[in-house]
């Protein structure tokens, strides 16, 4: 089987595959493998579009990733959906990770991360990040998370209304009334272009939803899905919400 996945990592070099996901594997095998990728991300005959490297990485050593986010860095790197669900991303790794990204910001539309830790820094790091004009990413979405801590969610709000993100998820983040507030600040902001937002499994009451309310009754144009699933949410401020639906002046479609 091994052999068969370092088979299918070297086809990336001659062939026009667009979309490869890479099985679970752990210690010594997931390093090899991640030391042929990342070579074969790095040739300039890979046409590779989106990589799945979910549950990959997952052992103590964080040297797969280092490994493959200096091929992020590379100027070849092309990949517009990249995904690294329940990864072992550490205070140590994800530095790394992110500069990569800083370093060749172009192609990368569609970014999907778990993290194991709140990493605070790193995380304003990557939303700083968002601020970049060549840095267009269109799709975020960041999940397992104890809780998104009140300092990076400031940097994630204070560039909503400059960046390019067309849809946000931050389901099952620990987020709270206060959480939503401190977005509301920049879904306020009329240069938000974002479209769906989803914030399942957290801890957002009514209170939250009314001020979901009062940000897009502020920019109406440009929201069309917002998810509040599994959360206890009833009351009058959702009601709140749910006339926004009502609003002619509004472009909300979708509320669950």
């Amino acid at each position: 089987e091994n052999v068969d996945i370092l088979l299918v990592l070297l086809f990336i070099y001659f062939s026009s595959i667009l979309c490869f996901v890479l099985p679970s594997l752990h210690g010594i095998e997931t390093l090899e493998s991640c030391k042929i990728l990342a070579a074969a991300l790095c040739s300039s005959s890979c046409r590779l579009q989106e990589l799945d490297l979910s549950r990959c990485c997952q052992s103590s050593e964080d040297q797969a990733l280092q490994l493959l986010s200096e091929a992020f860095r590379h100027p070849n790197f092309k990949i517009t959906v990249l995904r690294l669900e329940i990864c072992s991303i550490k205070h140590e790794t994800a530095p790394a990770l992110f500069s990569a990204f800083q370093e060749n910001p172009s192609h990368l539309r569609k970014l999907e991360l778990s993290f194991f830790l709140p990493l605070t820094l790193e995380l304003q790091q990557l939303f700083s990040l968002l601020a970049d004009p060549c840095f267009k990413l269109e799709t975020l979405r960041i999940a397992h998370l104890r809780q998104l801590q009140a300092d990076s969610l400031e940097t994630l709000a204070s560039v909503l209304g400059s960046c390019s993100l067309r849809s946000l998820d931050l389901s099952m983040c620990g987020l709270t009334d206060s959480s939503v507030e401190l977005l509301s600040a920049g879904l306020s902001n009329p240069g938000c272009k974002l479209e769906i937002l989803r914030m399942t499994h957290c801890s957002i009451t009514e209170a939250g939803a009314a001020c979901l309310a009062r940000a897009l009754s502020s920019n109406p144009s440009h929201m069309r899905e917002i998810d509040l699933s599994i959360n206890p949410v009833k009351g009058p401020g959702f009601d709140q919400l749910r006339s926004v639906l009502e609003d002619p002046a509004t472009r909300l479609e979708k509320l669950t």
